[in-house]
C-alpha cells in the first residue's frame, strides 16, 4: 500500500516539474520575442526619420528649383534692350522715341520702330557721349536728327563729326556726314594769315571777311626752338560742333600756326561758323574769329 501510495507521488511530481518547465520555458521565449521586438523598433524609427528628412530636401530643392530664374532667359532694359548684349544706351530723346545704344563695332538707332547700325566711332578716353537734335533743318517740311560724335582726342588733337540722319524721307534713316574734305574746302577760304615783322618783333594779321585781327605771335613761339612762321595755317586738329537754344548748329576750327622746325600746330584762335543743310549737303557761313579763346 505504502510503495502505491510512492509511485502516484512521484508521477505527480513529474507531471508537475515537467508542467513547471513548459511554463518557464513559454515565459523565456516570450521574453526574448519582446525584447528584440524593442531592439528592431529603434532601427525601424531611424530609417523612417531618414526617408522623411531625404523627402523633405528633395521638397525643398525642388522649391528652389522651381523659384530660381531660368538663366537662358536673358532680361531686358534700356526699352528692350537685352543685357547680354554687347550694347548700352548712349544717348537719347525720350519725347521722339529716340534711342541710340554703342556696339562694340559702331552704334545702333533707334527711332519709333525703325532701327539701323552704323561703324561710327562714338567714343574716345575722355568719355563725351554723343549729342542729339531734332529739327526740320532743310526746311522741307519734314524733321531731321543731328547728331555729333566725339571722335579723337589727344595732345593737340579734339575732333567731333557732325551727321545728319533722313528719318521720314525715303530711304529712311539715310546718313549724311559733314566730311573733312567738305569744311575745310570752306574754311581754308575764309581765313587768311599774315606774318608781319615790325621792329624786330614778329606779328601777324588774320583776316575773316573784311574784319582783321593782329596777333602777337611771341605770346605763341620760341623763335630759335620754333623757327620762322609759315604762311599756311594748321587747322584739321580741332574741330567741334554745339547746338544752340534754338537747335541750330554751329561749327568751331582751332586755328594753328605752323613754323618750320616744329610739326605741332600752335593755336590761336578759333574760327566760328553757321551750319546749314540743305539736299544732303552742309554749307557754313558768318565766320567768325575768335582769338586765344580757351587757349
Amino acid at each position: 500500500m505504502q510503495g502505491s501510495k510512492f509511485r502516484k507521488r512521484a508521477s505527480f511530481l513529474i507531471v508537475s516539474c515537467m508542467a513547471v518547465s513548459l511554463l518557464l520555458s513559454a515565459c523565456g521565449a516570450q521574453n526574448e520575442q519582446s525584447a528584440a521586438s524593442q531592439d528592431t523598433n529603434p532601427q525601424t524609427e531611424q530609417v523612417e526619420n531618414s526617408t522623411a528628412a531625404s523627402d523633405g530636401a528633395n521638397d525643398a530643392a525642388n522649391e528652389t528649383q522651381e523659384e530660381a530664374p531660368d538663366d537662358s532667359q536673358s532680361s531686358t532694359t534700356d526699352e528692350g534692350k537685352e543685357d547680354g548684349a554687347e550694347s548700352k544706351l548712349i544717348a537719347s530723346i525720350p519725347e521722339n522715341n529716340i534711342y541710340m545704344y554703342g556696339l562694340d563695332n559702331g552704334v545702333e538707332l533707334h527711332i519709333g520702330d525703325l532701327v539701323q547700325q552704323y561703324d561710327w566711332i562714338y567714343n574716345t578716353p575722355r568719355g563725351i557721349e554723343p549729342r542729339l537734335a531734332v529739327k526740320d533743318y532743310d526746311a522741307d517740311g519734314h524733321d531731321e536728327l543731328a547728331i555729333i560724335l566725339y571722335i579723337g582726342s589727344g595732345t593737340g588733337v579734339s575732333v567731333e563729326q557732325l551727321h545728319m540722319i533722313e528719318m521720314e524721307e525715303d530711304p529712311k534713316l539715310q546718313d549724311h556726314q559733314f566730311l573733312e574734305n567738305d569744311y575745310l574746302d570752306q574754311v581754308y577760304p575764309a581765313i587768311s594769315f599774315k606774318p608781319i615783322k615790325e621792329a624786330e618783333e614778329l606779328t601777324a594779321e588774320v583776316k575773316v571777311g573784311d574784319k582783321k585781327t593782329e596777333v602777337i605771335m611771341k605770346n605763341y613761339y620760341d623763335h630759335d626752338e620754333f623757327g620762322a612762321a609759315r604762311d599756311n595755317l594748321g587747322i584739321r586738329d580741332i574741330v567741334g560742333y554745339g547746338f544752340d537754344d534754338n537747335k541750330d548748329i554751329q561749327a568751331s576750327f582751332g586755328i594753328g600756326v605752323l613754323f618750320e622746325k616744329i610739326a605741332t600746330p600752335q593755336y590761336i584762335g578759333y574760327l566760328n561758323a553757321n551750319v546749314s543743310y540743305q539736299d544732303g549737303q552742309f554749307k557754313l557761313s558768318n565766320f567768325e574769329f575768335d582769338a586765344e579763346r580757351n587757349l
